[in-house]
């Protein structure tokens, strides 16, 4: 049924241009390893230019570097020349065109690849104890050598309860935000690994002072975890705890956007369908649209499938307002389906009045050349 709507709406679109695809703002993210040199980049900015894309979400923090100059984080060495500043070029040449510019900050996320030669001066190795703990004790900086991850281990993860985490990525994003000419500020990552990340040994005692509740009677050392009552009243109540070190993030750099003379705009690149968002990742995206500290959110709302894709975009239109919908851009997977599949999804998102998307991401584009000139051939055809 979905399907035939699709085709329906498509039938009533004449133009082959990408305006026809009904979007207020149309998106794209840029990984990194197109961030490296003026070449890759005045590749993009041209496509972006040719196809009429209002907004580039470049990546400028992967795993702990950073594709910018920093006074505190070490440049990637892939960046050629090494003294060439990829986000102000970026900014420039974007700028020309009218495109605007979010600078893509992983948040939490700091190391994945074991493999990969790590300096004497990354934070993974200069802060080892700001990393996360799960649930059985084990530490995302000995997993990621470890031959015998979790099934859902995405690597090193800086911990949000530990108080100096926060406070260092609030002076990184303080810079960025000082120092370059963006349109906003695009964080991802921002959330814990999982439901059973999250004790680190820091942010425990915190919160056993905040409380009175020692974790390490309800976690792996424990014997009875969540087994009663008092069990359920310690997950909910270190739930909240883990929620709100995030929130306190995202807060922070919404109160120094709003006493800056010029502002931007601060976006999130969320897990797409809110409730299980928060209950699974701690990332409460329902709270920061309703408190205005963010100006939107991008959901990554990557399914393949047609009845699944617009099934999450339901549930959020269930948890907000009309004007809270409208702070809401849906990340489309372009990398895993074909040119209509994409397009279906386009549609869908026009179908519950959703106005912006988000492509994941360039690289696909990149690559496969024709995707993007088959996705606007699909609105000529139908």
């Amino acid at each position: 049924m979905i399907f035939l709507i699709a085709l329906f709406c498509l039938s009533l679109i004449a133009d082959a241009d990408v305006s026809s695809f009904n979007t207020d703002r149309i998106g794209i993210w840029v990984v990194r390893y197109s961030m490296i040199n003026k070449h890759e980049i005045d590749n993009f900015i041209s496509f972006a230019k040719e196809n009429k894309i209002s907004d580039l979400f470049v990546q400028i923090r992967g795993r702990g570097d950073a594709y910018y100059e920093s006074d505190f984080v070490r440049k990637n060495v892939k960046i050629s020349p090494q003294s060439f500043d990829p986000l102000k070029y970026a900014c420039v040449e974007a700028h020309k065109n009218n495109i605007k510019v979010h600078a893509w900050f992983n948040t939490y996320i700091l190391y994945s690849n074991p493999k990969r030669v790590i300096y004497s001066d990354h934070l993974f190795k200069l802060f080892p104890e700001w990393t996360d703990v799960d649930i059985y004790g084990r530490k995302d900086c000995d997993l990621v050598y470890s031959n015998n991850k979790p099934n859902n281990y995405e690597g090193v993860y800086l911990s949000p309860t530990h108080p100096e985490v926060n406070r260092y990525l609030f002076l990184l994003i303080k810079e960025i935000m000082n120092n370059y000419d963006i349109d906003g500020i695009h964080f991802d990552y921002i959330r814990f690994q999982g439901k059973n990340w999250g004790y680190n040994k820091k942010g425990a005692e915190i919160f056993y002072k905040e409380t009175g509740i020692n974790f390490i009677q309800y976690n792996f050392e424990g014997n009875d975890f969540l087994n009663d009552s008092s069990d359920y009243i310690f997950e909910n109540k270190y739930s909240e705890y883990r929620i709100e070190s995030v929130n306190k993030l995202i807060k922070r750099v919404s109160d120094f956007n709003k006493n800056k003379k010029k502002q931007i705009e601060i976006s999130t690149a969320v897990k797409p369908n809110p409730l299980l968002a928060k209950r699974y990742y701690y990332q409460d995206w329902l709270t920061w649209i309703k408190e205005d500290w963010v100006d939107f959110v991008v959901t990554m709302n990557y399914s393949k499938n047609n009845d699944s894709f617009n099934k999450v975009l339901k549930i959020i239109k269930n948890n907000l307002n009309e004007d809270e919908c409208k702070k809401v851009m849906t990340g489309i997977g372009i990398w895993k389906q074909s040119p209509v599949s994409s397009f279906d999804k386009i549609v869908l998102v026009n179908l519950q009045n959703f106005k912006g998307i988000v492509l994941f991401s360039y690289t696909t584009l990149k690559t496969n050349k024709n995707y993007y000139k088959k996705m606007v051939e699909y609105v000529r055809n139908n």
